[in-house]
């Protein structure tokens, strides 16, 4: 039933629960300033991907980027534009995800992105039953002490207090859970969108 969908573990939310409190980040790509360690067995060596041949991938550590990072986060702080910390990262060498330089929406979701605290997140996030058409919300993993921080809480609190404050703008028309839900693979704000299924129309929150 959807209730048990939305209240009870399948395999694949065990498995996740598990990684996560291992402290291990699930799919996706390394955020600027991190880069993958591999996943060791008891004895020391490389675990390796029977399917793939190659290392499973570990836990987060800062690389050589990780300096820049700060800096994008002091200087949104300081009061940097979207413009500016995105210039600021594209000067510096950091690459984004796709190896170009940086946008402002790059640079705001950066921003906003928890795994930058030492914290993993997965889950939580609002979908459609393909069948049924009803939506339900995914279970929650959540590991706030995962990896080593890039930066304090205060310096994350300071940069993201001033993408919330937004002149001329209400609180009152955005999405209803865009300040709770993030991405399950990167940890940044969600946006609002919608989906139609079975011919009714659906909130659905996506990565930015």
């Amino acid at each position: 039933t959807m209730e048990r969908e939305q209240t009870g573990e399948t395999t694949n939310d065990v498995n996740h629960r598990k990684i996560v409190e291992e402290g291990v980040k699930l799919g996706g790509y390394a955020p600027a300033g991190y880069s993958w360690s591999d996943k060791l067995n008891d004895d020391g060596t490389v675990q390796m991907s029977k399917r793939k041949g190659t290392p499973i991938k570990g836990k987060l550590v800062p690389n050589e980027n990780a300096s820049a990072v700060r800096d994008a986060f002091q200087a949104r702080a300081d009061g940097a534009s979207w413009g500016k910390v995105a210039a600021l990262l594209t000067e510096r060498g950091v690459p984004n995800h796709k190896g170009g330089p940086w946008s402002r929406v790059g640079a705001k979701q950066l921003i906003s992105n928890r795994t930058y605290l030492g914290e993993l997140h997965h889950g939580g996030v609002e979908k459609v039953d393909e069948q049924t058409g009803e939506a339900y919300v995914t279970l929650k993993h959540e590991n706030l002490h995962a990896h080593h921080p890039l930066i304090g809480r205060a310096l994350w609190s300071a940069a993201n207090s001033r993408t919330r404050r937004q002149p001329g703008r209400s609180g009152s028309e955005g999405p209803l859970l865009g300040s709770i839900i993030k991405c399950a693979s990167c940890g940044g704000a969600m946006s609002q969108d919608y989906t139609v299924a079975s011919g009714r129309k659906y909130r659905v929150y996506r990565c930015k």
